[in-house]
């Protein structure tokens, strides 16, 4: 998108987190009845993109996570996708196997997925299939 005072191009950047919790990836069924990680956009309060995953998996999914590290950064250009989007994903992990998970409206529902079977997928865009093989070192 081009910024009509500027001349810049622009793009939205959307926080995303691998979120696991025992041995499953937490995934979100989104409107468009795709499987999504959870996260969204800063917004003018989060002083970090961390904070902003934190605030984001607390809002749509009831619980708190820590980000453990970045696993990536890149733009997202994918057909089921209006207009290409800046991603910045992180990994978290949960020792709790059982936590109190409650969807936001963001999402029709939540479920633990086995990362294998999550990467099996074809309602779940490849870019995140590859944030989970990379947080979780498998093969994609």
């Amino acid at each position: 998108m081009i910024d009509a005072v500027t001349g810049w191009y622009f793009m939205h950047l959307s926080v995303k987190v691998v979120v696991v919790i025992g041995e499953k990836v937490l995934l979100g069924r989104n409107p468009r009845g795709d499987w999504e990680l959870l996260g969204g956009w800063p917004n003018k309060e989060d002083a970090s993109l961390e904070e902003t995953a934190i605030r984001e998996v607390r809002e749509e999914a009831a619980i708190t996570i820590t980000p453990q590290r970045l696993i990536n950064a890149f733009i997202l250009r994918d057909p089921k996708v209006e207009n290409p989007v800046a991603i910045v994903a992180y990994g978290a992990t949960i020792d709790s196997a059982e936590p109190e998970i409650a969807a936001s409206s963001e999402h029709s529902r939540l479920a633990l997925i086995r990362p294998e079977e999550a990467l099996g997928f074809d309602n779940l865009l490849p870019a995140y299939k590859q944030l989970i093989a990379d947080y979780l070192q498998l093969d994609s």
